[in-house]
Formats: structure tokens, C-alpha cells, sequence
């Protein structure tokens, strides 16, 4: 959907809505939008800045490659929001992560709370036993993997199992990446001790350790280098994006916004980095 007048943000006043709960699906959103046989989902936030940061995570998905839905700002009732198309129009039977993960809890008796094997080694063991396919599990791993380090990218506190979801048929089949308003809430240089906190019980859920996963991701080199690919992609793209978005809408992006989202993702590369490095010393000693 695109902005029909480049001097402010789409209005949907005249547009047909209905409340979300009349549809199934896994968002956030408030309302339903119904445009020229499309469903996209409205969202309101609590802060602007979370709008932005949204968008520029959903930027940033796109330039890696990733599978995500596309945020755009809009105006409805004089409430500024973003809305996102469905990336589930013909409702496939879709299954979350951490169901798969709690299906092989039970199966395997896994005496411990289904959140915490939100790492990477028990999760492929949930999706291979799962699909009993190395195939589709190595495949899907690939775009975990890529979830994962775009979460540590721009510290995001909010990709629980249950925002990581499936196609169940004809195979097993990640969604588009969707919901990205906890994004920049991690700055791992200003704050490294207060995210593995954070990054474990946030508003009463547990997500996944912060340095557990970072620790994953440095301790095997092919890994390593898929981090050491995105960090360098990431820093490369991020002028391009913010750019793109002060184009797209004609306005500048509040300074406060774009230097915390600037800092945000520089800090974090920065400590990713560092740690590859040492980590990679160590080794060739």
C-alpha cells in the first residue's frame, strides 16, 4: 500500500476496518484494514520512536534477506500507527516455535519450562524431531540463526517462541518475521550486564539468554561467520535505510529516534565484534 500524497502519512479515516478480534491472527494489531482486497493489520504504539524502530528492524530484515512483513506509517482518527500486510491471507494452519518445542518436551520428558530451550541447539532438535527431515531442519535453522543475530543486532527484547512461526503444509515452512516494537531495547556495550536480565523474563514471559546465544554463535565458525556477514551488512545498509525512510515520508526522523537507533546497533556490532575476535584469538593459540 502506498502513501497516495508524498506530503504526509496515508490516512485510512475512509477506509474499511473492522476490530481484531474478527480475524485470527498472531499480531498486535488493533484493527483490521480492508484495501483493494487485502487485509493489513493497524497498529497503534505507546512511544513513536517504537513505530520507527519497527520499521527500520523490517528494513533491515529486508536488505539480509530475511522473510518479514513490511511496516508503513499511517494516520487513522488522528492516532498515528503503522499497518502490515497479512502474510497469511489464505489462513494455512500455522504452529509456533514454541509449540514445536513443547511437543518435544513432552515427548522427550524434558523436566524444565518450555522458554528456556529457546536456544539453538535444543531448538534443532525440535524442529528435526519435528519433521524427521535434516533437510527442512538445517534450512529452517538458517533462518533461526538469521532471527536470532538480527535480535542481538538491534536488541530486541521481544522474539519469544511464540513470535517465531510456521506453515505447517505441504512442509514445514518459517512465516514472515513480524513484530518488531521491542527492537532497540539492548545496548550491549552501555548495558552488558543488565540484558542477560532482560533477555531471560521481560514483562513476566522468559526469552532466551542473551549471552547463551552469542556464545552459540562464536563457538562454531560457520556461524561466526554468518554473524560476523550480518554485523558487516547491517552497518553498511543502516545509512541507506534511515535515508530511505526520511524519503519515503518527507520528513526527518526525530534526532533523539535515529541517534539511539544509530548507537544501538554501532554498540552492539562493537561488542559482537570484539567478541568474535577474541574468541577466534584464543583459538589460534
Amino acid at each position: 500500500m502506498k502513501n497516495t500524497n508524498s506530503n504526509s502519512l496515508l490516512n485510512l479515516d475512509n477506509l474499511n476496518t473492522t476490530e481484531k478480534e474478527s480475524l485470527n491472527n498472531f499480531t498486535a494489531a488493533k484493527k483490521v484494514i480492508l484495501y483493494q482486497s487485502k487485509t493489513y493489520f493497524y497498529k497503534t504504539y505507546h512511544d513513536i520512536a517504537q513505530a520507527y524502530y519497527e520499521i527500520v528492524t523490517s528494513k533491515i530484515a529486508e536488505k539480509l534477506k530475511m522473510k518479514t512483513v513490511k511496516y508503513q506509517r499511517v494516520t487513522l482518527n488522528q492516532e498515528e500507527g503503522t499497518i502490515s500486510e497479512n502474510f497469511n491471507p489464505q489462513d494455512k494452519e500455522i504452529i509456533s516455535l514454541y509449540e514445536i518445542l513443547d511437543l518435544m518436551k513432552q515427548r522427550k520428558n524434558i523436566s524444565c519450562t518450555t522458554n528456556s530451550l529457546n536456544n539453538l541447539s535444543s531448538i534443532w532438535q525440535a524442529i528435526y524431531d519435528y519433521t524427521k527431515d535434516k533437510s527442512i531442519t538445517s534450512k529452517i535453522m538458517d533462518e533461526i540463526k538469521d532471527i536470532f543475530i538480527l535480535q542481538i543486532l538491534v536488541g530486541d527484547i521481544d522474539r519469544r517462541p511464540k513470535n517465531i512461526l510456521f506453515f505447517k503444509s505441504p512442509i514445514l515452512q518459517t512465516t514472515p518475521n513480524f513484530d518488531y516494537n521491542g527492537a532497540f531495547t539492548i545496548d550491549l556495550k552501555e548495558n552488558f550486564f543488565i540484558p542477560y536480565g532482560l533477555g531471560t523474563t521481560y514483562n513476566g514471559t522468559q526469552f532466551f539468554d542473551v549471552y547463551q546465544t552469542i556464545n552459540e554463535f562464536i563457538t562454531i565458525e560457520s556461524d561466526s561467520q554468518r554473524l560476523e556477514k550480518n554485523c558487516i551488512l547491517t552497518e553498511k545498509y543502516l545509512p541507506i535505510i534511515l535515508y530511505e525512510i526520511e524519503t519515503e515520508y518527507q520528513s526527518s526522523i526525530p534526532l533523539e529516534i535515529k541517534k539511539h537507533i544509530i548507537n544501538t546497533i554501532k554498540n552492539n556490532i562493537s561488542i559482537l565484534m570484539e567478541l568474535l575476535n577474541e574468541k577466534r584469538k584464543g583459538q589460534s593459540r
